[in-house]
């Protein structure tokens, strides 16, 4: 068996808090019923936020960091003011 490297601790516990901050965004999505709104068809950030009484700005962040680790689709457009 090859001798497999540990990693330094500072890239298990960046792996450790990426990962925790990718389960709390899931969270809020899920909190908020975005995968049922955007199964019925594609949205903006600012139809979804507008839908959930979310602030468009704060949403559109939350949506494009999901879309940067695989969590959902992201169609480029311009952010929310």
């Amino acid at each position: 068996m090859p001798n497999r490297r540990r990693p330094p601790a500072q890239e298990t516990m960046l792996a450790m808090i990426n990962g925790y901050w990718v389960s709390q965004m899931i969270l809020v999505a899920a909190r908020l019923g975005i995968a049922d709104l955007l199964a019925k068809r594609p949205m903006t950030a600012a139809a979804i936020a507008k839908g959930t009484g979310v602030q468009a700005g704060e949403l559109y962040r939350v949506l494009r960091a999901l879309a940067s680790v695989g969590a959902q689709r992201r169609k480029p457009e311009k952010e929310p003011d």
